[in-house]
């Protein structure tokens, strides 16, 4: 069991690390897509949406490791 518990850990803090780089990389490119004046801003745009789609399988991903670790706490570790 302490090798899952470890897993989790490590993934829940990589995916922690990423939902907040994730936040300032949206930020730079959103206004790159609202700078944009060409007839691909409608294709920026959609990868704008898909990448919102993403961040929120990634915050999932996270809930999901969290609720695994509340469920299995490891004392005297």
């Amino acid at each position: 069991m302490n090798v899952k518990h470890d897993a989790a850990v490590q993934a829940r803090k990589g995916l922690a690390t990423l939902l907040v780089y994730s936040v300032a990389i949206f930020y730079i490119f959103f206004q790159q897509v609202a700078m944009f004046e060409s007839p691909l801003r409608w294709l920026s745009a959609g990868g704008a949406i898909l990448y919102i789609v993403a961040i929120f399988f990634v915050g999932r991903d996270f809930r999901k490791s969290g609720q695994f670790l509340a469920a299995n706490p490891t004392f005297g570790r």
